[in-house]
């Protein structure tokens, strides 16, 4: 056997992959010849039975049709009914001649059958006229009695005719199928052996291979585990250069480094452990402080809100205007002060809440924006319009969440025309509303932040949730503006996240 340790261990994968990789390419073009002649006989079984079958059956379904029509002609009440059922009755014909002229050149039997039906149905036409003919000169009585009697007889005898021709695909198709399918458990039979005899002799090298390559490493593995390291002293002089000599050599200096390695690593263990435990009782405070906020102060907030709707409702016909516009402004204030609270909740949970990452739409999801505000949207009397938009693979739940800020931003600050869309990888949403001072460009992530140009709705802090949901996902937010009154384009950047198509 030829000793494979002179070689290195790339040209041993390289001639091992190769040989299979070899065996894998005869076995394909194996495969695609059996594929290519069950291909032909099903192109044989498409061409000849089942398109002579349809066309008879189609055949079958004219000729109903038009016995149908002449006994409509028969019993027509004026000239509009007796010329429309005629009109049929030709279309028909045609459809008739059509489906012949298709079984003349598909059907493998013997073309005198086909030429028989095909004479018989001509050979109909004259009885028809001789019926229609009666109809116009009104003859009722006789020409009902033909269409009863040989009209009925020749049906039959035409659709007997046609029978044989369907009788004969059939059977013509049951024996293809049975070729075929003796094939297929040949080509099954056959490609289960390659794919043995390839798995076998894949295996065979796999072991032969992996044995030229594990058995001077187990050899290494050994000296580590009797502690008898090799002399790194002069190692170009003791050690061939080959991989195993470089592995042995290698081995060596990382037993050294080990040692070192390992006593840092118990330092740096006992530091992490111990910032890892202040930062979790840290954690533990601001879930304790995002407890308080999320309960504790959204307590009396409600109480106040229920308070001034019950004051202003039962007794303001008793209050003086200025009661009622302290009470107001009190009831309007609170309401504001429980949105800010429960604004700040979200945004806390973006750390202590997580969702898993999936694929979708981003265009449904927009959609599905658009028809839950389709009602803010129409007394905004705005249009949005969103373009083409890539799947990507997020959090659903907070992408959802900060296009539908973006989008009810727009409509506050005055949008009417809104796009939505994707342009050189970037997202964005456009406006042509009241625009942003160039100087509050950068301000208006920050929590709190609100323009003070309009009484539009909100606390200031939907635009830091979108900053805050956009950064976990590694991507950038920013807004572009040309100036008061000029619209604003928020941009995102989620390169990391946009599938591509």
């Amino acid at each position: 056997m030829v000793s494979l340790s002179k070689y290195s261990f790339r040209a041993r994968l390289i001639a091992g992959f190769g040989i299979v990789i070899i065996l894998n390419v005869l076995l394909n073009t194996s495969s695609l010849i059996k594929i290519k002649k069950n291909h032909t006989t099903l192109k044989l079984i498409y061409n000849h039975p089942l398109v002579v079958s349809n066309a008879t059956r189609e055949i079958n379904s004219a000729i109903y049709a038009i016995h149908r029509e002449m006994k409509d002609v028969v019993l027509s009440k004026n000239k509009t009914e007796f010329n429309k059922y005629l009109k049929n009755i030709e279309v028909y014909d045609k459809k008739i001649k059509d489906n012949y002229k298709i079984i003349r050149d598909k059907f493998l039997g013997d073309q005198n059958t086909v030429k028989k039906a095909e004479l018989m149905y001509l050979n109909w036409e004259p009885i028809r006229n001789e019926v229609i003919g009666l109809v116009k000169n009104n003859n009722f009585t006789p020409a009902i009695n033909i269409t009863r009697t040989k009209g009925e007889a020749y049906v039959e005898s035409l659709l007997k005719k046609n029978q044989i021709m369907i009788d004969f695909a059939k059977q013509k198709a049951d024996q293809l199928y049975t070729d075929n399918l003796t094939k297929a458990k040949q080509s099954k039979t056959l490609l289960s052996l390659l794919l043995t005899t390839i798995a076998v002799i894949s295996l065979f090298i796999a072991l032969v291979i992996s044995n030229s390559i594990s058995k001077p490493i187990n050899k290494l593995i050994f000296k580590i585990k009797e502690n008898k390291t090799i002399n790194i002293e002069d190692p170009l002089k003791n050690l061939p250069r080959t991989e195993q000599g470089m592995l042995e050599l290698a081995v060596a200096e990382l037993e050294e480094s080990h040692k070192k390695a390992t006593n840092f690593n118990a330092k740096l263990k006992l530091k992490v452990d111990e910032k890892t435990k202040a930062l979790t009782d840290i954690n533990k405070n601001l879930q304790d402080m995002v407890y308080i906020a999320s309960h504790d102060l959204q307590i009396p907030l409600v109480s106040m809100v229920g308070y001034t709707t019950e004051l202003l409702e039962d007794y303001k016909n008793d209050l003086n205007k200025e009661a009622v516009f302290c009470l107001t402004r009190i009831q309007v204030n609170a309401q504001r002060m429980h949105k800010l609270v429960l604004s700040l909740l979200d945004i806390s949970r973006l750390d202590t809440h997580t969702n898993p990452y999936r694929e979708f739409s981003l265009s449904e999801i927009i959609d599905k924006i658009l028809k839950d505000l389709s009602l803010t949207i129409e007394t905004a009397k705005a249009t949005i319009t969103p373009h083409k938009l890539p799947k990507i693979y997020a959090d659903k739940q907070r992408i959802e969440s900060v296009f539908r800020n973006l989008i009810l931003n727009a409509l506050n600050y005055g949008g009417k025309k809104i796009e939505i869309g994707l342009l050189k990888g970037i997202l964005f949403v456009k406006d042509d509303g009241m625009g942003i001072p160039t100087n509050q460009l950068g301000k208006i992530f920050n929590p709190g932040e609100r323009l003070k140009m309009n009484n539009a709705e909100g606390v200031g802090m939907g635009l830091t949730f979108c900053k805050k949901v956009i950064g976990q996902h590694k991507g950038r937010i920013w807004a572009s503006s040309e100036g008061v009154n000029k619209g604003t384009t928020i941009h995102i950047n989620l390169e990391n996240n946009i599938l591509k198509t």
